[in-house]
């Protein structure tokens, strides 16, 4: 005997009196009846506002827009009138939209719009979905301040009566912008997510590392030094110097190349090991002999302006200590893959953030010299026009000393995208996942052939361990970006 649903038993009885009854008794039935609910579909999508200073630099047309999707972003929608709550949840890591039910009653009305109350938490989950699990692995949080990471506090902007449109299918859509001109955590946030899922999503799927810990982003001078942004990948934080102007907030290469550090952390082993005592990197060419007198001051980077860095001062051309240069060039290296197509045959884009000294010395160089491709450029304070694919990058070596244990910024994260990317080199192209787990195996002790402040041999440390399927084309790269010769 099939059984009745007690609501369909209700509506069986009151069709039957109905039938029966006089039309105005009808009528009275029918009033009191149990309306059964009807649920409006309503989709939410979130866009990041990204008015960087670097915005159009790199060629992923994505990451060149004004809105980005904000994607995996954690969002809760409420009534604008009673502040019901009708969704707490998250936009999807594919298109950064939310889809919900709110449930009315038949006759209830349906206005053209409906307005409801969007609150978006600055955290988000990116990245491919772990087993079972429906939202990204890679999660970020941001703080405008360190008191607010101490205190754990979520971080949130509400936006009021954010309309609704009634769309011909009979649901509702909404497309919400986060921030509003220079937008520093929308700026951050987004670069920062947008890193984070570029480069899980492009891990290969059997052999993905372990989802790293949650990612703090923090809108503060470093914590240990002034006007920097840094990162401590240990205890999962990076710091972005919050100035609208000319600050890390305010462009996405910063933002991709601390990130870049702590995924090297977490997936690449440490690709340069920390030098001096405390942790803090010795990364400036300091050699004492006389032939080096002209080098060190034409490929150091003091910067003189910005409260003197010492031997933690490195730029992109710097003539550097190898195991800085390879830890710097990988950061760098995540931020240019994550904001540029793998061509195989165009160059990418990388937009650099520092500008020149307060004395046009020191490896320091004008800000217009800011973009990574094949160009020759003449410096003021260069003797000689170089080329950004000279091994030397601007350090002329030959002339002004041996090299041997230095290199620049710029030679190793070419080197990457090269041997990542590029047709040139020929030989059978590595994965991302290749490459971190190479990272992962570079021997980094204090002897031998090593990626070690005391050895400085790191071109040698990773070639002997790329796999002999990859090995004539890491050669080829290296030979290419004058790392062989450089750094043996």
């Amino acid at each position: 005997m099939r059984k009745l649903h007690p609501l369909s038993v209700n509506r069986t009885r009151y069709q039957r009196l109905s039938a029966l009854a006089s039309p105005a008794v009808a009528a009275v039935l029918v009033a009191v009846a149990p309306r059964l609910a009807l649920a409006a579909q309503h989709a939410l999508c979130l866009r990041w506002r990204v008015d960087a200073i670097d915005r159009t630099a790199g060629n992923l047309t994505e990451t060149t827009a004004l809105q980005w999707p904000a994607r995996g972003t954690r969002v809760q929608v409420t009534d604008s009138t009673s502040g019901a709550i009708l969704i707490n949840g998250r936009t999807t890591t594919t298109d950064a939209c939310l889809t919900f039910q709110v449930f009315g009653l038949p006759g209830d009305p349906t206005p053209p719009t409906k307005f409801r109350n969007v609150r978006v938490y600055y955290d988000t989950r990116v990245g491919t979905p772990s087993a079972g699990q429906t939202t990204g692995r890679v999660q970020a949080r941001g703080f405008f301040t360190q008191t607010e990471d101490l205190n754990d506090t979520d971080v949130s902007v509400l936006i009021q009566n954010v309309g609704f449109a009634l769309q011909n299918d009979g649901t509702y859509k909404a497309t919400v912008d986060v921030g509003s001109g220079v937008a520093p955590m929308s700026i951050s946030m987004a670069s920062v997510s947008h890193t984070l899922h570029r480069v899980d999503t492009a891990l290969t799927a059997s052999a993905k590392p372990p989802a790293p810990p949650l990612l703090k982003v923090i809108l503060q001078d470093c914590n240990y030094q002034n006007n920097w942004s840094c990162t401590n990948p240990s205890i999962g934080k990076i710091w972005l110097t919050p100035d609208a102007t000319n600050g890390s907030t305010s462009r996405k290469f910063v933002s991709g190349h601390e990130v870049g550090h702590w995924l090297d952390y977490h997936w690449g082993g440490v690709s340069g090991t920390s030098a001096s005592t405390g942790g803090s990197p010795d990364y400036s060419f300091s050699a004492t002999a006389t032939e080096q007198a002209a080098l060190r001051e034409t490929c150091r980077f003091t910067w003189a302006s910005n409260n003197g860095q010492g031997n933690q001062a490195h730029a992109m051309r710097s003539q550097e200590y190898q195991h800085a240069a390879v830890r710097e060039a990988f950061a760098h290296f995540m931020a240019l893959f994550s904001f540029n197509e793998a061509s195989a045959t165009s160059n990418a884009q990388f937009r650099y953030y520092k500008t020149e000294a307060a004395s046009a010395k020191d490896g320091s160089y004008p800000a217009t010299d800011i973009y990574f491709a094949a160009t020759t450029y003449t410096s003021s304070f260069l003797p000689i026009p170089f080329s950004f694919l000279d091994s030397t990058s601007g350090c002329d070596c030959t002339t002004l000393g041996n090299c041997d244990g230095t290199s620049t910024e710029m030679q190793w994260m070419r080197a990457y995208w090269w041997y990542l990317i590029r047709d040139e080199p020929g030989g059978t192209k590595p994965t991302l996942t290749d490459l971190f787990v190479q990272m992962q195996a570079v021997p980094k002790s204090a002897t031998g052939v090593s990626c070690n402040s005391s050895t400085d041999k790191c071109y040698g440390a990773v070639t002997s361990v790329i796999p002999a399927t990859f090995l004539a084309r890491w050669q080829s790269v290296g030979a290419t970006m004058g790392l062989a010769t450089d750094n043996p």
